[in-house]
This record gives C-alpha cells, structure tokens and sequence, in this order.
C-alpha cells in the first residue's frame, strides 16, 4: 500500500517544525528547491522516492520515519 500524501505532509512539518527549521533551512539541507518542501509539506507533490530519502537524511530520520504515521508528537532530537 502507498503512504498517503497527508502522512508524508504531516510527518515532514513535524520534523521540520521541531527542529526549529523554516521551509528554506530544510530544503538547503536536503540539496532541493524551498518549493518542493512546500509542495510536500501542502500534500500536492513531488514525493518520489528520490525527495523522501534526501528529506529522511537531512531530518536525521529513517525514510520510513516519513512514511507511517506518527502517533505522539515529534521533539528535537539530543
């Protein structure tokens, strides 16, 4: 079964947002266009596996961290 483009939305904005990252800190990390994480973050596009495992490496995460929904919220890690 394919991830829903919601989880994937919610799920990056968690990380993002407990990191202390804008939109623009999280794509320069993950060597895409500040777009892109807004298309994402906005469930309108551009999941492909490509985006999802460079958003997993810059959010310090398993891919599949992005890809199941997250029960409690997300805080920074140590």
């Amino acid at each position: 079964m394919k991830p829903s483009k919601d989880v994937v939305a919610a799920n990056v904005r968690q990380f993002r947002l407990a990191r202390g990252w804008s939109q623009e800190d999280l794509a320069k990390l993950a060597d895409i266009a500040q777009s892109a994480v807004s298309f994402i973050e906005n469930a309108r596009g551009g999941q492909t596996t490509e985006t999802i495992d460079k958003l997993a490496e810059a959010l310090s995460v398993a891919p599949a961290m992005l890809l199941t929904p997250i029960e409690e919220p997300v805080t920074a890690p140590a």
